[in-house]
């Protein structure tokens, strides 16, 4: 029985590690995507001045509004800005692509090589669900960085300007759907997190 328990557990480990490899890239992909934004923001928009609308965004502002809305802030005639929201775009697709080959691998591996449906069901099917709910909601974020949202989103849901803590910095303009896109690449990180300790807290148990 022990023996068997053993032989067990080693086999599991290669997937066990494979997706948890897996996840961190996901995650660091996120986390990465979050960072070059926040260091184009500070690098590239905030002493950046607009002459046609005379707006200037000084270090002084920025320390005095919401962090988030500053964050996120973006101009549609910034040169800066349409190369880092293809960045974080871009970034954001490679972390989904990463869940969609974990997700390939998990079933190839439990399905077709070992036909162990007892695990296949036991715990890889919840652990499908996260990872694919992890990369719908990735995609999605993508979406609302590469498609001008913000006049859908302000007619529709008013409430968003508050919710997403506008800033009063003068003067400023902040596109909405920014703060989504960041929401849900936290969100999509958060559940590739549970995804991996799912993973983790369901294979050992063989």
């Amino acid at each position: 029985m022990v023996v068997q328990k053993l032989s067990c557990c080693s086999r599991s480990r290669l997937p066990l590690a494979l997706w948890l490899l897996m996840f961190l890239i996901t995650f660091g992909l996120v986390i990465i995507a979050l960072a070059t934004s926040d260091w184009m923001v500070w690098t590239n928009n905030l002493n950046y001045s607009r002459t046609e609308r005379g707006l200037f965004y000084s270090r002084d502002d920025v320390l005095q509004s919401c962090f988030l809305s500053d964050l996120i802030r973006r101009t549609q005639d910034d040169r800066y800005s349409q190369f880092s929201v293809n960045s974080v775009a871009g970034l954001l697709i490679a972390a989904a692509v990463v869940d969609v080959i974990a997700v390939g691998f998990g079933l190839f591996y439990f399905y077709i090589k070992q036909r162990d449906k007892q695990k296949l069901w036991r715990y890889y099917i919840p652990t499908t669900i996260a990872a694919l709910t992890a990369a719908a909601f990735v995609l999605i974020g993508c979406l609302v960085f590469v498609m001008d949202m913000s006049e859908v989103i302000e007619t529709t849901i008013p409430v968003t300007r508050y919710l997403a803590c506008s800033t009063d910095v003068k003067g400023a303009h902040v596109m909405v759907e920014y703060y989504w896109s960041f929401y849900l690449a936290l969100i999509s990180g958060g559940l590739s997190c549970i995804k991996g300790l799912l993973f983790t807290l369901l294979a050992w148990r063989c």
